[in-house]
């Protein structure tokens, strides 16, 4: 209804509704940057738990990666979101991005704002960190652990941050193109560890049988100890994204630039940073597919899990081991 000059306007009129930021997802930010994201962005951005993103160069992995990471700190009051690089000024590119994200919104005032870090007026903070073990332990309750270019970060840092998300019961995003056959990334995504698989409460119950929790001793204190005993919320598997260059429809415009790196790198280089495959660079003395192929499952293991010899395995002690001559290998008479 149009307003009549020198009639009072009704109350709230003409005024702009003032926007929710804890509504502002992560593919809102993209869009609102002038940026169309593409579906596989649109899936890491909904889904939720524990991720794997193994992306050619230059597909936009850090772009979502960063959106998400505000996203997270304005849906969710004082949290902790952690972006780990192996080195402080890779660290520094990907949090130059979330920047840039807030400075187009301005969803939240800041409280601190450093270079390392942006602190909101709802308490969270998104902090950039080299993958250091001396620089990181002292974080807990982490909302969203975010590892850059993770086939690159020592493993001895991944061990080292996973307990943070422990009692905040956070969620690990791992993005990376590949670099070699080793590391943890390599075997969470080849799915040679064992917790590709979903824990129900018998394998829950195997993996800790040998540790003992003195819960009598809180007897006096039940209401702190409301929490079930086994939980069903998360379900500690990887949702893995894979995205080489020929799935990629943008680099389909971008053949003539394939075509000359193809010609100017070696081809296990061209292989790793846009066909995403796991190769071996440098020397090796024996190739990944040697090793595998010695492998057999046939054979029953001398030592099991805990590092002890197993009992049902029968011990064959050579009668005549005597004879061998140590100081210059060769058997005696």
């Amino acid at each position: 209804m149009p307003f009549v000059k020198g009639q009072p306007r009704p109350l709230g009129a003409g005024r702009k509704k003032k926007e929710d930021p804890g509504a502002i997802g992560a593919l809102s930010l993209m869009m609102r940057a002038g940026m169309t994201p593409d579906p596989w962005q649109i899936r890491v951005a909904t889904t939720q738990g524990d991720q794997l993103l193994l992306c050619h160069r230059q597909a936009g992995k850090s772009t979502i990666v960063a959106a998400i990471a505000l996203a997270d700190a304005l849906r969710e009051p004082d949290s902790l979101i952690l972006l780990l690089s192996r080195s402080m000024r890779q660290s520094g590119e990907l949090f130059r991005k979330v920047k840039r994200f807030y400075n187009l919104v301005h969803p939240l005032p800041l409280s601190k704002d450093t270079e390392h870090a942006l602190e909101l007026s709802n308490g969270s903070r998104i902090i950039s960190l080299p993958a250091s073990e001396e620089t990181i332990v002292g974080y807990s309750a982490v909302t969203r652990l975010i590892l850059d270019e993770a086939a690159r970060i020592p493993d001895g840092t991944y061990y080292a941050v996973r307990p943070m998300l422990a009692m905040s019961q956070g969620s690990l995003l791992a993005l990376s193109s590949p670099f070699g056959r080793r590391g943890f990334f390599y075997e969470a995504w080849e799915g040679h560890i064992a917790e590709q698989h979903a824990l129900d409460v018998a394998t829950v119950e195997h993996l800790l049988a040998d540790l003992h929790f003195p819960i009598e001793e809180f007897s006096d204190a039940p209401a702190m100890l409301v929490a079930p005993s086994f939980d069903e919320a998360q379900s500690f598997t990887w949702t893995r994204t894979f995205l080489p260059c020929t799935h990629n429809p943008r680099m389909a415009h971008r053949r003539r630039f394939l075509a000359h790196e193809r010609r100017s790198i070696p081809d296990l280089w061209f292989r790793q940073e846009w066909l995403c495959e796991f190769v071996e660079l440098g020397q090796v003395v024996f190739r990944f597919e040697d090793l595998q192929a010695m492998m057999s499952t046939q054979v029953q293991p001398l030592y099991g899990a805990d590092g002890m010899l197993l009992p049902e395995v029968p011990l064959v002690v050579r009668e005549d081991i005597d004879r061998l001559n140590v100081g210059n290998g060769v058997w005696t008479d």
